[in-house]
């Protein structure tokens, strides 16, 4: 049975839909079988298994897979209010429960709790995978911030913490420090891996609600009744919510470089001035079976901090290649390779990624046939015939044929040169190059991975490229289909 619900997320928020089936963008489907009665749920989370994790309410935690299938499971907790949930750096969910402790869960179900270290009344609230390997999380009642490794080692932390102060969730920052809100004082907080607390006051001393990390290298987090963004030295700026009224919630980092957030009975989304992808992968090398192919990432905003690769053949993943180069074999024969490179902007809730121009897959070259090879051997000689009684010796055999011609050697790949010069105005730059065993017709005017310009080869060779501005002499690249030439502008 499906009746509509409401969840509250705490690190973010999940729309789901009822299933694999395409479905229409923005269509919302809310489950309940599996959920008992009355539940009042708290935080959810992506787990390693693929599927979503979230805080059941009183000594429950809940699975719910991509279809909706849920699962509850009690069995080794302490009848608790259980607010945050996260995934931790050993594939397992970490949770936290408001009668001291910290729990954990396996993708199994079998679930382990920690209380060792937290002092009495400290009520754990929210909860973060830090950049340090271990999990960080809030003291409602304690005024603390506490860490706990993988093993279960606690370690609490009050120094540099207002007093009164009551920490509520917390998130990994792109500083490789841990960030928390303040539910009473509108302070935001900052707390490195060995404990140093920092806090910063907001303009407008709202108290804060949830925090995220942006894909603009900042932390935005939501209050009473706006959003606000602070950088990594603590400079805070508040933005309206939209609607009077909407009390934003949650909040999460999109696919799309905005910022989305939960309000009154509705999702909203903020542009954080990102644009993320700008100028698309390019591939390199000859797209002929046993060449190799080579993988440029592109430009992306932000700067990459880490990036994965995935060769696709007719837009399908080809198992097992993920590395920055590509061998095609006999079975890409007449495929087309595109290779797609997803950035680690480990604030996105989906990874954003971008494909590279397919090149089609052709049959090694063939040159022309090779020199003749050598003649054999001569033959070995005849047999004499008998001698008459007073005729004369017979006479030798003949040699015997040539042996056949040795194959054809293997052509020379054909490689492309490029001869370029440059004609400067004050506003434009007109390059013209002759190029000869060009691939494509198809050429771009590249430097340092970013595409200048762009043309089209003529049938005898010839290139005429249109820059702006007035380009500098140096080294410039000539990306000619799947083939680069290095070049000099003087």
């Amino acid at each position: 049975m499906r009746k509509v619900m409401t969840v509250v997320v705490a690190v973010g928020m999940w729309l789901t839909t009822a299933g694999p089936a395409a479905a229409v963008p923005g269509t919302v489907t809310e489950f309940s079988a599996g959920i008992t009665p009355s539940s009042s749920l708290g935080a959810i989370a992506a787990g390693a298994d693929g599927n979503l994790w979230f805080a059941g309410g009183t000594g429950r935690i809940g699975r719910i897979t991509p279809a909706g299938t849920i699962t509850e499971f009690t069995a080794g907790i302490t009848p608790s209010a259980i607010r945050g949930i996260a995934l931790g750096p050993d594939g397992n969910m970490w949770f936290t429960e408001m009668n001291n402790g910290i729990g954990r869960i396996t993708p199994a179900g079998v679930i382990t709790e920690f209380s060792a270290g937290i002092s009495a009344g400290a009520l754990p609230y929210g909860i973060a995978a830090g950049p340090d390997g271990n999990l960080w999380f809030t003291e409602l009642g304690g005024h603390r911030i506490g860490r706990i490794t993988p093993a279960g080692a606690v370690t609490e932390f009050s120094s540099g913490i207002s007093p009164g102060s009551l920490p509520l969730n917390i998130a990994a920052g792109p500083d490789g420090n841990l960030w928390y809100t303040d539910d009473t004082s509108g302070l935001v907080g900052r707390i490195t891996p060995s404990g140093s607390v920092t806090e910063f006051p907001t303009p407008s001393s709202t108290m804060s609600v949830y925090i995220a990390a942006g894909p603009d290298g900042n932390l935005w987090l939501t209050q009473f009744d706006r959003v606000a963004r602070i950088t990594p030295a603590g400079a805070v700026t508040e933005f309206g919510a939209g609607s009077p009224g909407s009390q934003p919630k949650g909040i999460a980092a999109g696919p799309d470089g905005n910022l989305w957030f939960t309000g009154s009975g509705r999702v909203s989304r903020i542009t954080s001035g990102v644009s993320l992808v700008q100028d698309r992968p390019v591939l390199s090398g000859l797209a002929q079976v046993g060449r190799t192919l080579t993988c440029t990432p592109g430009l992306w905003t932000p700067p990459l901090r880490g990036i994965g690769r995935q060769w696709l053949r007719d837009g399908a993943a080809i198992p097992g290649a993920t590395g920055q180069t590509y061998v095609p074999t006999t079975a890409d024969l007449g495929a087309a390779v595109t290779c797609r490179v997803t950035p680690a902007f480990v604030a996105l809730l989906v990874p954003a990624s971008a494909d590279s121009d397919a090149v089609t897959i052709a049959a090694p070259e063939v040159g022309p046939p090779g020199s003749p090879g050598e003649n054999g051997a001569p033959g070995p000689a005849g047999v004499a015939g008998p001698t008459g009684p007073s005729g004369p010796t017979g006479p030798s055999g003949t040699t015997g044929p040539a042996g056949p011609a040795g194959p054809s050697g293997p052509a020379a790949p054909r490689a492309a040169k490029a001869t370029c010069t440059a004609k400067r105005s004050r506003r434009t730059t007109t390059v013209s190059c002759r190029v000869t065993g060009a691939p494509s017709r198809a050429a771009r005017l590249t430097r340092s991975g970013k595409t200048i310009a762009r043309g089209t080869i003529t049938k005898a060779g010839r290139l005429t490229l249109h820059a702006r501005g007035r380009l500098r002499p140096g080294a410039y690249r000539l990306a000619v289909g799947t083939t680069t030439i290095a070049i000099r502008l003087r």
